[in-house]
């Protein structure tokens, strides 16, 4: 009787162990806004994947919703505590209005098998009145003809002073992009340096993008838009 009730206390200690020993799957920011981009163009997000639980999370499966883009994960085991970054790149070809798409992380969180990251971007571009960006595609080349940097230009059209603010940009093709003031006010411009990091186009050719907010004079958001940004050695 003694060794039945030890066994039985056993059993349910080793249970509670291993329901409470489990993975977590953690989107700190499971959505991303582009804003407003150009049709026909490349763009790219990372988001950050987080295992707050107490076991191995493993990355069982990544499928995207849409042929348009494809999602690279760093890596597919992550430790408890640990993190990853997951790219998803959207192609806006033949896209002209909003649209969403999307990511589906498949894991073995016991509680949250599938999770996931979306993105969304609108190709409209005609109601996108309040700066004049030029170009909207930063093309850097190909081969001899590339360079490893570039400049794009962004006009204040509206009648009131604007703010930029840089809020995103794919760091493992570009340095840190640059501007030459924040601060606009109607019909002036500024400059935003965007260069390409040492030896990252050698390899392949590279996709990357820069997205930036415009703040009204009380800091909320008016508008925010993507400059996509491609070239390559080879």
């Amino acid at each position: 009787m003694v060794r039945v009730k030890i066994k039985t206390l056993l059993i349910i200690f080793f249970v509670s162990a291993a329901s409470w020993a489990q993975p977590k799957l953690y989107i700190p920011e499971p959505t991303f806004d582009f804003g407003y981009m150009p049709e026909g163009t490349y763009v790219v997000h990372k988001f950050v994947i987080k295992n707050t639980g107490k076991d191995v999370l493993k990355i069982r499966r990544i499928r995207t919703t849409c042929s348009c883009t494809w999602a690279p994960i760093k890596t597919h085991i992550i430790k408890p505590g640990e993190q990853t970054e997951l790219s998803l790149f959207f192609n806006s070809a033949r896209y002209f209005h909003r649209t969403a798409k999307a990511a589906i992380i498949i894991t073995n969180d016991p509680e949250a098998p599938a999770e996931k990251v979306m993105i969304i971007a609108n190709m409209d571009t005609s109601k996108q009145k309040t700066v004049l960006i030029v170009p909207w595609k930063l093309d850097l080349g190909v081969g001899w003809k590339f360079k490893p940097q570039g400049t794009v230009k962004i006009k204040n059209i509206t009648h009131k002073p604007v703010t930029l603010k840089i809020i995103d940009y794919f760091d493992e093709a570009l340095e840190e992009p640059v501007l030459s003031t924040s601060q606009l006010q109607p019909g002036t411009w500024a400059e935003l340096k965007i260069s390409v990091k040492k030896g990252a186009a050698k390899e392949h050719y590279i996709h990357a993008s820069v997205t930036v907010s415009v703040l009204g004079q009380a800091g909320n958001e008016i508008t925010r838009f993507t400059i996509p940004v491609c070239g390559g050695t080879e």
